[in-house]
């Protein structure tokens, strides 16, 4: 867990910030990318269903930041809730978009 203290054990607040958020991206676009290079590979691949798949994804990111984050991480680790979710969303977009090509 991140501390605010300078102990030797303590995590720097921007380190764990800047790796949150890429972590944030990154699962999220990684589960995306997979789910649709899956469904392509399959020739199951429709931009409706993955439309709402995408919807899904976005409501379920609103609700871990929005509810859970805020009801049970400590205020150290928690962070921006709104960012966290931005950084979810720039996941989805990114699966999307390579999908795309």
């Amino acid at each position: 867990m991140a501390t605010s203290n300078n102990s030797p054990t303590s995590i720097d607040p921007s380190f764990f910030y800047e790796v949150a958020q890429f972590a944030h991206t990154g699962m999220a676009g990684l589960i995306y990318l997979s789910i649709g290079h899956i469904a392509q590979r399959f020739h199951f691949f429709s931009w409706l269903w993955f439309g709402m798949l995408i919807s899904c994804g976005v409501g379920l990111a609103a609700l871990k930041e929005f509810w859970y984050d805020e009801k049970y991480e400590t205020p150290v680790t928690r962070g921006s809730s709104l960012k966290d979710f931005t950084f979810y969303i720039l996941g989805i977009y990114i699966a999307a978009v390579v999908l795309a090509l």
